[in-house]
């Protein structure tokens, strides 16, 4: 579902949580896919306290389930893992996405799709946990699944070479930091509409490694192009909109 529609997306699941209980019995594996769903949606839309709930829920579900359907176990591992990111925890986060990864890499017929997001998030995971190493390796592996299936123009290739342009610059490689950033935000100016936030996310990315290696003028303009559009989308006082000012408070100093 679409982060900004979290409400009907809990609205289809609450719906469909019965539908699979009745047809499926309540330890199958699509119960348990659906209740991570429910998870992920309840954490888009904020409450905490019930995405750690279905997370529960989902994981029992797992443990025990009957059919043991190894595709639809990684699904639930991967939208787990990301509940447990989104809550904090993030070597548990790292952790299932490991297994998930490893049940994907094994499976006799392996969603392609569904193992290069499975290694894009791991590789974020390692990236996040401080090891640029192991999640450069991963997000590499995720880029070339995903411009095998998806092509090199799609949205999950733009996000991670946003990825790997930040895993570049946590390790001082601006360089090459450069080259990833610039090439989503040429994929993502094809993709959305002029002044959307995926494309001013990108150029504030852009913007501060351009600092990094002294251009500073062209750091500014993309900054300040970005800070306009979360403005256009945000109120003043939004995360996005905030770092874009305070990047601009440094560039002045």
């Amino acid at each position: 579902g679409d982060l900004g529609d979290a409400d009907s997306q809990l609205l289809f699941l609450q719906r469909a949580l019965p539908i699979f209980e009745r047809a499926y019995g309540p330890d199958h594996s699509k119960v348990a896919l659906v209740l991570a769903s429910m998870c992920v949606a309840h954490g888009h839309a904020g409450d905490h306290a019930k995405m750690r709930e279905f997370l529960e829920r989902s994981q029992r579900v797992c443990e025990v389930s009957s059919d043991q359907d190894d595709r639809q176990v990684a699904s639930v591992l991967v939208n787990l893992g990301g509940a447990y990111g989104h809550l904090g925890d993030t070597t548990q986060h790292r952790e299932l996405l490991q297994q998930a990864v490893r049940i994907l890499e094994t499976c006799a017929s392996p969603d392609k799709g569904e193992l290069s997001v499975a290694l894009a998030s791991l590789g974020k995971a390692h990236v996040d946990l401080g090891d640029t190493v192991k999640g450069r390796e991963f997000l590499e592996r995720a880029l070339q699944a995903q411009e095998a299936f998806h092509g090199p123009n799609h949205p999950q290739v733009a996000t991670t070479l946003t990825n790997l342009g930040l895993a570049c610059g946590k390790a001082s490689d601006w360089s090459q930091q450069l080259d990833f950033l610039e090439r989503a935000l040429r994929i993502k100016e094809r993709m959305f509409l002029p002044g959307s936030p995926q494309i001013a996310v990108t150029k504030f990315h852009l913007g501060r490694a351009l600092l990094r290696v002294h251009r500073g003028d062209q750091a500014r303009a993309l900054v300040e192009d970005a800070k306009r559009a979360f403005l256009a989308h945000y109120d003043a006082s939004h995360p996005h909109v905030l770092a874009a000012q305070r990047a601009l408070n440094q560039m002045r100093r």
